[in-house]
């Protein structure tokens, strides 16, 4: 069984061209699985509780379209059976019952005091209901024959911060479309994110862009960002003229 709740987008939430702002779509899809968690249980919480954390490995969503302040959408979300080292769970938004949106995520449990992963086998979720899992591509490769440019680093601030101090997932595709040229008059097709390592509070990465040529009014824009000589994430950002 599927978990759904309904939402409006809120006003805030868009850009100058009334477009949902790529983190809170992934607000609104985490949102839901929180939501999920909570009223199946174990939820996030309690997890946390227990010193276990779900931390994003993966993440790639897909634009069949936009959303605009106001609109009324349905989020839903569910696991597909876990493996290993790997808690896969996807997302799917819609608006007027029509498929705008579509994200696939695959998860790691860490176990935050012995700093070590935990295995599928080693934690209680038969609560949760999982169901088919959306066949989604979740990795990509940066081509090597593009040359990289450095764009204005990033420091992480406390607004961006959650409870385990480091950089939220979630505000991660907003900072990357702020380094990409001409971003007002481009809107995003689809964005994959790479989680490597963390960002802690107060620590600053560096940014780069590697630029693969326009074609029929869409690029695309791979990214890595370092802390010191360790990558922090890499990402593939895809956006057409508007």
């Amino acid at each position: 069984m599927i978990y759904t709740e309904n939402y409006d987008v809120l006003g805030n939430d868009c850009d100058l061209n009334d477009m949902l702002r790529p983190s809170k779509v992934l607000r609104y899809m985490q949102e839901t699985a929180n939501r999920q968690m909570s009223a199946c249980k174990p939820s996030y919480n309690d997890l946390f509780r227990q010193g276990l954390a779900f931390i994003l490995s993966r993440i790639t969503v897909e634009y069949y379209g936009q959303l605009h302040p106001y609109d009324k959408i349905s989020v839903e979300t569910w696991p597909s059976e876990s493996k290993s080292l790997s808690f896969p769970r996807f997302y799917r938004i819609k608006r007027d019952g029509k498929t705008v949106m579509e994200g696939a995520s695959s998860w790691a449990l860490v176990d935050i005091n012995a700093q070590k992963l935990v295995r599928a086998t080693e934690v209680d979720l038969s609560n949760y209901t999982f169901a088919e899992p959306l066949e989604l591509p979740l990795r990509f490769k940066i081509p090597n024959e593009l040359v990289s440019v450095e764009t204005k680093p990033h420091t992480v601030e406390y607004s961006q911060i959650d409870c385990n101090r480091h950089m939220n997932n979630t505000n991660y595709p907003d900072m990357l479309c702020n380094r990409i040229p001409d971003m007002e008059s481009k809107e995003i097709k689809s964005f994959t994110i790479s989680f490597l390592s963390d960002a802690p509070y107060k620590e600053t990465v560096k940014v780069l862009r590697y630029d693969a040529p326009s074609e029929n009014g869409e690029s695309t824009y791979y990214f890595k960002t370092l802390k010191g000589d360790k990558t922090n994430i890499e990402a593939k950002v895809v956006t057409k003229t508007i």
